[in-house]
């Protein structure tokens, strides 16, 4: 055996061992993360119990300290584990049906539990109900739309139900609604939407939400403006919206002004500088 293929071998050797490496560095990562789903599984459970005593007492409770409900901030690590789940080892793993069970099962306490604070506190809370089976492609398109629109609108609350599982919650509330096996259907104040719904067709369905959208954007686009003008940290600056066409703000407790924007959407602003003597100074 020649120099040369003495080193190819060595190279070889050194490629297949980075590989069994590599490989089993993943596959161990993997199995972790496959571990902790069980440890997440029997955090659920006990958080059901603690569900139960936690709806009693928010029926007692001054609406002013209710938040977010146990369940609420567990959704979204378990829906991420439920993903990974699904994408390892199938979505037709006994492991993985039961942890989608569980699934289910949490955003029907978690979506009870805000109708009783709605009545309760009388408020409006924006929720979705989305129902969606197998051989469905329109359901995959829908669940891109309704996660574009759950991150333009980190309020609205999304509950997502895989009518094929064989879950009796689930088909009771499919039986509520009475909406056949046509899909993907939303609920939405108690109206079924069926068939691929847009962006804009959903918003239109909650006015309200859109138009808090838009004071809030056309607040963090006054703030810009005077941070830009005024040379302050947002931290330092409280704004009031008087009118679509006024703001006024005070920065730092030292000075006040006011944003005056004309219907064109040109925006003016104008100091109080007798209350500002740094105000004068940064103008000098």
């Amino acid at each position: 055996m020649n120099a040369d293929q003495k080193k190819y071998i060595f190279v070889l050797m050194i490629t297949i061992g980075i590989f069994i490496i590599v490989f089993g560095l993943v596959n161990f990562l993997n199995n972790q993360r496959l571990e902790s789903l069980d440890d997440l599984q029997r955090k659920v459970t006990i958080d059901l119990i603690a569900n139960e005593t936690q709806f009693d007492l928010l029926k007692t409770a001054p609406c002013g300290s209710i938040g977010d409900t146990i369940l609420s901030r567990e959704l979204g690590e378990l829906g991420q584990r439920l993903d990974f789940a699904e994408t390892n080892q199938g979505t037709n793993n006994s492991s993985v049906i039961q942890l989608k069970k569980y699934y289910s099962l949490l955003q029907v306490k978690d979506y009870l539990l805000m109708e009783e604070l709605a009545n309760k506190c009388n408020v409006e809370i924006d929720s979705i109900l989305y129902f969606y089976g197998d051989n469905c492609p329109e359901c995959t398109k829908q669940g891109y739309v309704l996660t574009e629109l759950k991150d333009r609108y980190p309020e609205l609350r999304i509950y997502s139900f895989d009518t094929d599982l064989d879950f009796s919650v689930i088909e009771t509330f499919t039986s509520l609604y009475d909406f056949g096996q046509i899909y993907p259907t939303l609920i939405i104040g108690n109206e079924s939407y069926q068939g691929l719904q847009k962006i804009p067709e959903i918003e239109e369905l909650f006015p309200e939400l859109l138009e808090r959208k838009k004071d809030l954007d056309e607040l963090n686009e006054i703030t810009d403006f005077i941070i830009n003008n005024v040379n302050e940290s947002k931290e330092d600056i409280s704004i009031t919206k008087v009118s679509d066409e006024k703001y006024t703000f005070i920065v730092n407790d030292e000075y006040t002004g006011v944003v005056l924007v004309d219907v064109e959407g040109v925006k003016t602003l104008e100091i109080d500088k007798e209350k500002s003597e740094s105000f004068v100074d940064l103008q000098e």
